[in-house]
Parts: structure tokens; sequence; C-alpha cells
């Protein structure tokens, strides 16, 4: 699994097991970047993967944030991204 902009990307959930819900902590995050082309002003940025094969109950996993160069954190460091991930049957 991983986050791109709003939407999600799943690979290999265990047989049997489905996605019930997906919250990322925090939803957004300010950034400072060159000014984007149009009128699109959100940027999108991805976070490390998480790998479903071993996910078998509901789990609470800590991500990096991957940007481009130009695109910086408001911070001094990027924070860490907290995805919680709840499962059924």
């Amino acid at each position: 699994l991983y986050f791109l902009g709003d939407h999600f990307y799943f690979k290999n959930l265990p047989a049997g097991l489905k996605i019930i819900k997906i919250e990322v902590i925090p939803q957004k995050i300010k950034v400072l970047s060159p000014e984007a082309d149009g009128k699109k002003k959100i940027i999108d940025v991805i976070t490390t993967p998480i790998y479903l094969q071993s996910i078998y109950n509901d789990t609470s996993l800590f991500c990096k944030i991957i940007a481009p160069p130009a695109v910086q954190p408001t911070d001094k460091r990027w924070p860490d991204v907290e995805v919680v991930i709840k499962v059924g049957h």
C-alpha cells in the first residue's frame, strides 16, 4: 500500500481480508515549493510503501514522506505520517 495524493494503491493483501478503513494522520502538510503550473495548489507527495502481506489485524504504522527535491517541509524536517489500517473478513 502506498498513498499518492488522495489515492491509495493496494498490493498483496492476505487472502480473505479486505480493507475496512484507512486513516492518514496528518492528512495535509504545509510545504514550500516553486509555484505550481495552472490553478492546482495541492502538491502530491508519497509515503514509503506499506507491505500488506504481513497485515492480519488492525494496524498502525509510521511512514516517511518522499517528495521531489524542490518540495520542502515548512518545518526543518518532514513529519512522520501515521497510517491506521482497519481490516476485516
